[in-house]
């Protein structure tokens, strides 16, 4: 979600967090809110929308950031939101070395692609 106003983008993807903003959504829109038990952040439908809210953030000239699990579970999702431009995401303890070197060098081939398009151009 990315508030126009205010500057703030978040995608929340750990139970609880899904569970708060849900509340936080249902009580300002007047709408009840019903959560998922079976949720899977590497779904492509969930990466669309993720990526959607990262390009939207971007378009906005605002930081947006992940917080939840999929970053240190699952390292092609940190891979993933790097190369959609995320700027931040919560790692647990275990995973910060080996997610911190994945995302070196992601980002080294994001501007290396970049590098490449802009002498293709």
């Amino acid at each position: 979600m990315i508030e126009e106003e205010t500057g703030l983008g978040d995608i929340v993807t750990n139970r609880g967090g899904r569970t708060c903003h849900a509340a936080i959504v249902s009580r300002e829109v007047g709408v009840p809110a019903i959560i998922a038990r079976l949720f899977d952040e590497r779904d492509p439908a969930v990466r669309t929308l993720v990526a959607q809210a990262i390009a939207d953030a971007r378009r906005l000239r605002r930081k947006i950031g992940l917080c939840g699990q999929a970053p240190s579970d699952y390292p092609e999702f940190a891979r993933f939101l790097i190369e959609c431009g995320i700027d931040s995401m919560s790692l647990n303890p275990d995973a910060v070395l080996a997610t911190t070197r994945l995302a070196l060098e992601a980002e080294a081939q994001v501007r290396a692609g970049a590098r490449d398009a802009v002498a293709m151009t």
